[in-house]
Formats: C-alpha cells, structure tokens, sequence
C-alpha cells in the first residue's frame, strides 16, 4: 500500500475521472426518472438480457452471503455452471413471461 507521499498525480487523476464518470452517469438517472415505475422497473424497457444479467448477479450475491463460497471452494471452477444457467433461465423467463408484467398484469 502507498503511503501518503508516494501517490502520484496519475493516481489522483484516476479516482477524480472515475468519481466524475460515476456522479455523471447518476445525475443522468436522476433525470431521466419522472416516477415510481421509471425508478422502480426502468420504465418497462430494460432488455431482457440485462435482467438475466441483473438475475444472476442477485442470485450469485445471496448465495455468496449464505455460504457458496465454501461450496465454490470445495468444487472448484465446475461449478460455474451454476453462474451460466441461472443467467440463462433469467433471460429466458424474461423473454418468455414478460408480456405479462408489461401489459400490467400483477403490478399495482
């Protein structure tokens, strides 16, 4: 780890771009959301990939937090096949079940 003295304008200049990019893109979600749907189910336009996407990283965090990490441990890389279908039955499901939840039906 550097100390305070051995950090350079370089290092500084990342964490300023990346602090500036990471406000920027939050301030343009910010005005693009008129209202509870927009923030809630990004106004019903989201790509049915990026909610496989959005899936699996939910699914992976939880089974993370409840003890996957011992079970990845003790089965090593095999069982990423885990990770590829639980991303692949969210678009799926996404893909197949939508119209629902698009045309209304179940929300409030």
């Amino acid at each position: 780890m550097k100390t305070l003295a051995e950090i350079s304008l370089f290092d500084i200049s990342a964490v300023l771009i990346y602090l500036f990019i990471t406000a920027f893109l939050g301030w343009l979600g910010y005005r693009g959301t008129k209202n509870t749907t927009d923030y809630l189910l990004a106004g019903r336009k989201t790509h049915p990939f990026i909610m496989a996407l959005s899936y699996g990283a939910t699914f992976i965090s939880t089974s993370a937090i409840v003890g996957f990490g011992g079970t990845a441990g003790l089965f090593g890389m095999s069982l990423l096949w885990l990770t590829f279908c639980n991303i692949l039955s969210g678009y799926l499901s996404r893909s197949f079940f939508s119209a629902g939840p698009r045309a209304g039906w179940g929300t409030a």
